[in-house]
C-alpha cells in the first residue's frame, strides 16, 4: 500500500517486474561472443531494414514510448526506442506497461495513459503486486485510493500471444495476468506484429507508424528521437537486480550485493531520459551517488560472461538512487500522543504530525481520520488504525520520521464464524461462553434471529439463562467481530440459540 505522495525506490521484490519493464529478457540457450571486448547485442537497423524483417513474416516488437517528447500527429503516441525480435520471442506472452488513468470496476475496464488505451480484466485474470497474489477486490481497492488520491498506479498486463498478429484497429486487450509495478517503469507496448502494421510516411516527419491495439506510434529516426534496433538471439541471457555495492567507472563495472558483477560496454542501454530526478544516467554518476553516501539500486538484463564468479554484460539496465532526506512508512497503530502529535507504529516507528503535514482522506469514505485526534479517539476505541505516507528522518533510535504526508484509515474489523455448545451465560456482562472456550458478547446491535411462536429457538440471553438453569442443552451459532484473539472473543453480528 502506498501512501501520500509517496515514491518508493524499488525494493529487492520489486526488481524482477522492474527489470522486465527495462527490456524483455528471455532465457535462450546459446553461446556467449567470441570476442570478450566487443558486443553487438542489437543491431542498429534503418527503416527500409526494419520494414525487411517485418517482410519475412511475423515479427516481436517491444516498443518504448517517449513521455518527454509530444506526437506530431493528433491521438498517436511517439516510439522512444523499438527493437525487433523473431523466433522464440513470437511465443513470449505479450504486453502493455503503463500508468491507470481511469477504472471501470463494473464492466472490468483499466484506462491507460496511453492515448486512453483500455485493458479488460475477467474472472480469469490473475493479479500480482511484487512476489503476493492478491484478490480482484485488493486491486480495486488498491487502484480506487490511487485514482482518489491522485497517485500513480502502473501495471503490466500479460496475455497470451496472438497466433496471427492482431488487427491495427483491433484494440481489444484481455489481460491475463495484472500485475501492479514501480512507478518509475517506462510505458510500453510489447506485441507480435506483421507488414499489416507497419506504416510508411511519404512526408517524414514522422517517417512512419506501428499501428497496433488501435494506436498510431510515430517513428521519428530523422529527428534522432526514435532508435531501430534488432536482437541477436543466440546469446545466454539473464536478468539481474538488487542493491548496488560497489561501481568502478575507469573498469566499467559495478557489484550487486549478491555478488553478481555487471559489465558495462558501449552497446548497453539505459533506462534513462533527460530530465529524470530519481535514475542515474552512467556508471559515473553511480560511482558518485555511491561516494555521497547514497543507496543505488539496479535491475535489467544481459549475457552471461563467466558462471564463477557470476559476471553479466549488460544489454539494459537502469539504476534508481534513493533519497536518503525521505522515507516511506507504513504500520498499524499503537498509540497515539495527541499533545506531541506522535504516532508509534506497530513496527515501532515514531511518526511526527505536525501543522505541515498533509493528512490525505477520500471524503466519499468515512474510514479515513482527518486528524491526529480522530486517530486518537479510534485507538482509544480499540479500532484498528492502519497508516501509511512519506517524511523526513528525525533520529534513528528510535526511528522517528516527521511526516510530510499521511494516511490514516480504519480497518475493516475481522469477522469470524462460531458455534458451540453454551456451557455458561453471563446476562449482565451480556455474554456467552461456548464449550470450546470461545466468549461471545450480545450487545444492543447483535441480531438475535428469532420469530415469535418458534418452539426450537431462544430469544435472549435471560432466556438462554433460565434454559441452562433447567439443565436443557442450548446451542449457537452465528459470527462476530473479533476482539481478542487467545483465548477468542466476539462482539456477536449474528446469533442463533437452538434447544
Amino acid at each position: 500500500m502506498n501512501g501520500g505522495n509517496v515514491r518508493k525506490v524499488v525494493p529487492l521484490a520489486g526488481l524482477l517486474g522492474l527489470a522486465a519493464a527495462v527490456a524483455a529478457c528471455d532465457l535462450i540457450p546459446g553461446t556467449g561472443p567470441n570476442d570478450l571486448d566487443q558486443y553487438q547485442f542489437f543491431s542498429e537497423v534503418t527503416l527500409p531494414e526494419f520494414e525487411h524483417l517485418v517482410q519475412e513474416g511475423s515479427a516481436r516488437v517491444e516498443i518504448v514510448l517517449s513521455t518527454t517528447v509530444a506526437a506530431l500527429s493528433e491521438d498517436a503516441l511517439v516510439a522512444r526506442e523499438i527493437e525487433v525480435r523473431g523466433g522464440a520471442a513470437l511465443e513470449d506472452e505479450e504486453e502493455i506497461v503503463g500508468r491507470i488513468a481511469d477504472l471501470d470496476a463494473d464492466n472490468g475496464i483499466l484506462v491507460l495513459e496511453l492515448g486512453d488505451m483500455r485493458v479488460e480484466f475477467d474472472e480469469e485474470t490473475t493479479f500480482r503486486k511484487g512476489d503476493a497474489t492478491w484478490e480482484l477486490g485488493q486491486f480495486i481497492g488498491h487502484v480506487t485510493e490511487a485514482l482518489t488520491f491522485d497517485e500513480t498506479a502502473m501495471i503490466k498486463a500479460e496475455r497470451a500471444p496472438r497466433d496471427v498478429p492482431q488487427a491495427p484497429d483491433d484494440s481489444t486487450f484481455v489481460a491475463l495476468r495484472i500485475s501492479l509495478i514501480s512507478a518509475e517503469h517506462a510505458p510500453e507496448i510489447d506485441v507480435n506484429i506483421d507488414l499489416d502494421n507497419l506504416l510508411i510516411s511519404d512526408s517524414p516527419p514522422p517517417d512512419g507508424w506501428v499501428h497496433v491495439l488501435g494506436r498510431m506510434i510515430e517513428l521519428r529516426m530523422s529527428e534522432d528521437i526514435t532508435q531501430l534496433h534488432s536482437e541477436r538471439d543466440d546469446l545466454e541471457k539473464k536478468e539481474f537486480g538488487g542493491k548496488v555495492k560497489t561501481a568502478n567507472a575507469s573498469a566499467g563495472t559495478f557489484e550487486l550485493a549478491d555478488g553478481t558483477v555487471i559489465r558495462i560496454v558501449d552497446d548497453t542501454k539505459f533506462a534513462y531520459e533527460s530530465g529524470d530526478q530519481h535514475r542515474l544516467g552512467s556508471l559515473e554518476a553511480v560511482a558518485a551517488a555511491l561516494d555521497d553516501g547514497l543507496q543505488v539500486w539496479s535491475a535489467g538484463c544481459g549475457v552471461v560472461e563467466r558462471h564463477d564468479p557470476l559476471t553479466i554484460v549488460a544489454m539494459h539496465v537502469v539504476f534508481e538512487v534513493e533519497d536518503p532526506s525521505k522515507k516511506s512508512y507504513e504500520g498499524v497503530v499503537t498509540s497515539v500522543d495527541e499533545n506531541t502529535g506522535l504516532v508509534t507504529l506497530s513496527n515501532d516507528i515514531v511518526i511526527r504530525i505536525t501543522d505541515e503535514t498533509e493528512i490525505k482522506q477520500n471524503p466519499e469514505d468515512d474510514r479515513y481520520l482527518t486528524s491526529v485526534g480522530a486517530v486518537a479517539e479510534a485507538w482509544r476505541a480499540d479500532q484498528k488504525v492502519v497508516a501509511w505516507g512519506e517524511g523526513v528522518v528525525e533520529s534513528e533510535d528510535p526511528l522517528t520520521i516527521r511526516a510530510v504526508c499521511a494516511v490514516f484509515k480504519l480497518a475493516l474489523p475481522a469477522v469470524e464464524g462460531f458455534e458451540g455448545e453454551v456451557s455458561d451465560v453471563d446476562v449482565d456482562a451480556g455474554s456467552v461462553t461456548l464449550s470450546n472456550g470461545t466468549v461471545v458478547y450480545v450487545t444492543d446491535t447483535t441480531v438475535i434471529k428469532y420469530e415469535e411462536g418458534d418452539t426450537h429457538r431462544l430469544p435472549s440471553l435471560q432466556a438462554v439463562s433460565d434454559a441452562l438453569s433447567a439443565d436443557t442443552p442450548v446451542y449457537t451459532g452465528g459470527e462476530g467481530i473479533v476482539k481478542q484473539k487467545d483465548p477468542l472473543k466476539l462482539e456477536a453480528l449474528h446469533i442463533v440459540f437452538e434447544i
